[in-house]
């Protein structure tokens, strides 16, 4: 039992089937130790029924009359100040059901310490009944049974954002649900005007380059020097298979080189197959999990390779797509993406690739009422208007038939989520 691990919640006091079922998750079934809640009441015998509940399990309760994205990260993170930066925090609404590998979370925490993991986060998957009612949940019967399928709902439809931060270390502060503060600081700095890169004391790398070329690249004399401790260069005189350039990479002299910066025309452009996203996947993951290094991938002209290479890399928040050529411009380029980079390390970022699955059973028997209650501003909820946008485009595409409501899914794709034992 890993007891460095606690788990962080706001809740409304008017969904206790579903509060019954994700007690059961997060408690029960992947053991838990001890809880936060912050009840934000609406109905004084609701707001028993649920304490009732929440007192059967070691969980901390405070209480609310109001609700907004303020106050609810306020009392997060002040909350998160018990405990000291070597905890674990898995921080998930009362409607989202985190999905961790082999179903076992304190096995997953012992890998992620092992292998200096600091973050990991996931998607919705947006979980549905099988005729697409908004279905009564039964406190018996397995919820993954009774909502069998997923879509893409919130970010397709709804247009709202998807991402979901699973697991992480206390030393991080919350900006949202959906992002840490220094996800967003970094997001910031590496956004900012070129002028302000030369305020910045850049970092000293051992740069590992790899090109295609029969003789020393030109452009590689615009590097500038001085933020630089070392610069090598492999020529690579023909063109190689992307699992050679794996091997290329595992090559031990490359063993504390702190940044790859590989240009993709050295591949084979006849060798693009099934396997090839794969092979990505095993040299990102050399490089980045494994070594915990940076890599830029420089573009080639030939679109497909580039295309392969920037999806797997968008599974990444680290910026490892560099899209600029090798030209007279090259130095003053990578300055600035080194500039990106230091920041990055300087957060102390590691990601968990891939991500985790965020059951959300967000279209139940409550959806039309907490929705309504979401747009009407009733009980205090406090939120600006356009977050409340999701939620009245959800009320729109709800549809009633013979007294009950379903959900519109015309042009949704979907398909058969993941079923978990958990009761």
């Amino acid at each position: 039992m890993n007891n460095n691990l606690f788990l962080i919640c706001m809740m409304k006091d008017d969904e206790p089937k579903l509060l019954h079922h994700w007690l059961k998750y997060y408690f029960d079934f992947l053991k838990i130790p001890l809880g936060e809640v912050l009840i934000h009441r609406t109905n004084k015998e609701k707001t028993q029924i649920v304490v009732s509940m929440l007192n059967q399990y070691n969980i901390n309760i405070d209480y609310t009359d109001s609700y907004s994205s303020n106050l609810k990260n306020t009392w997060i993170n002040n909350i998160k100040k018990k405990y000291n930066e070597n905890y674990w925090v898995v921080y998930p609404d009362s409607d989202e059901f985190f999905e961790y590998p082999d179903n076992n979370l304190i096995k997953f925490i012992n890998y992620c310490e092992e292998n200096k993991m600091t973050i990991i986060s996931g998607y919705f998957c947006d979980r549905h009944s099988d005729d697409w009612e908004l279905k009564e949940i039964e406190e018996n019967k397995n919820i993954f049974i009774e909502y069998p399928i997923y879509t893409n709902y919130t970010k397709e439809i709804l247009k709202a954002s998807n991402r979901k931060i699973t697991l992480f270390k206390n030393k991080y502060t919350m900006y949202n649900s959906h992002y840490l503060k220094e996800e967003v600081n970094f997001n910031n700095e590496r956004n900012c005007k070129k002028e302000r890169f030369k305020k910045y004391k850049q970092y000293k790398w051992n740069i590992s380059f790899i090109m295609m070329s029969k003789k020393e690249n030109q452009h590689m004399n615009t590097i500038p020097l001085d933020i630089l401790s070392q610069k090598t260069e492999d020529i690579i005189k023909d063109k190689i298979n992307i699992d050679e350039l794996y091997n290329l990479i595992l090559d031990e002299k490359y063993i504390n080189t702190q940044l790859f910066i590989i240009d993709l025309s050295i591949l084979n452009e006849n060798e693009i197959n099934i396997e090839y996203n794969k092979n990505i996947e095993h040299i990102i993951e050399e490089i980045y999990l494994k070594r915990n290094k940076n890599v830029i991938f420089i573009q080639t002209s030939n679109k497909k390779i580039n295309e392969k290479f920037e999806k797997i890399c968008e599974l990444y928040l680290k910026p490892i797509i560099y899209e600029t050529k090798i030209n007279e411009n090259f130095g003053e380029n990578l300055l600035s993406y080194l500039f990106k980079i230091q920041n990055f390390l300087l957060h102390g970022f590691n990601y968990y690739y891939p991500n985790i699955n965020v059951n959300h059973f967000k279209y139940t028997e409550y959806f039309i009422e907490s929705n309504t209650i979401k747009v009407e501003g009733k009980f205090g909820n406090q939120d600006n208007k356009q977050f409340l946008r999701p939620y009245k485009l959800a009320l729109e595409n709800i549809k009633e038939k013979n007294g009950k409501y379903y959900l519109e899914h015309k042009n949704i794709k979907y398909e058969k989520g993941t079923y978990i034992d958990y009761i």
